[in-house]
């Protein structure tokens, strides 16, 4: 029978070390998972930042066409006053044309 000499393994040194490199992997992968969170948080505050912004542009937008409808209101009724006081203005400048013959 043969016998094998097989060393002493020493797992306290073999733990010291794979333990820093186990830390390290675990480190590195946390770390990406936070950047990219992060990134997230970043990315969604400022899509956020654009609808708070597009909703303000709207609302502005939307006030603006209700003020032109009503100014074009006002326009179409003082264009019926012009009418209106040129159909009264002009008969009476006729009138008076023919008295001063």
């Amino acid at each position: 029978m043969i016998l094998i000499n097989i060393p002493f393994i020493d797992f306290d040194v073999i733990l010291q070390i794979i333990i820093p490199f186990i830390t390290a992997a675990i480190g590195y992968f946390t770390g990406r998972r936070k950047q990219k969170n992060d990134f997230l948080k970043e990315l969604q505050a400022s899509v956020d930042m654009l609808v708070s912004k597009n909703k303000k542009q709207i609302n502005e937008i939307i006030a603006l066409r209700e003020e032109n409808a009503d100014l074009k209101q006002q326009i179409d009724k003082l264009k019926n006053e012009i009418e209106d006081l040129k159909i009264k203005i002009i008969p009476k400048k006729i009138h008076k044309h023919e008295d001063k013959k």
